[in-house]
């Protein structure tokens, strides 16, 4: 049987080197309600998703239910984890309108940063 979820929350969290406080100011809860996440006592069902973006890890490996962190780009900073994670909490029309934004800004040269990349 795989690691539980308490203790895959705590070893990422060590290594991402901060504290539960900064962890669940990140979620919007107390601290003692994401201690309760790493002792056990209760499970950050609603959390998941969230948690997952933060530390760059698939819900699946939260869940212990693989051993592979990664189920998309492991080095997301901070920046395009909140954009991840507010991509996900819109629904599909807002997704729609979200990246209809994103390609009219990327045909904007003032906007972009690099060569323009095709993704299709």
């Amino acid at each position: 049987m795989g690691k539980q979820t308490k203790d895959i929350l705590r070893e990422l969290r060590e290594k991402k080197g901060v504290s539960q406080a900064e962890v669940a100011r990140y979620l919007g809860i107390e601290r003692a309600s994401y201690t309760a996440f790493e002792s056990g006592a209760s499970r950050p069902v609603r959390h998941m998703e969230k948690l997952a973006v933060y530390f760059g890890v698939s819900v699946d490996y939260l869940l212990g239910l693989t051993d592979v962190p990664q189920g998309r780009k492991a080095d997301l900073d901070d920046k395009e984890k909140s954009l991840l994670y507010s991509f996900y909490k819109l629904n599909e029309a807002g997704r729609l309108a979200l990246m209809e934004y994103a390609d009219f800004l990327l045909s904007q040269d003032k906007y972009t940063e690099r060569e323009k990349d095709t993704y299709a």
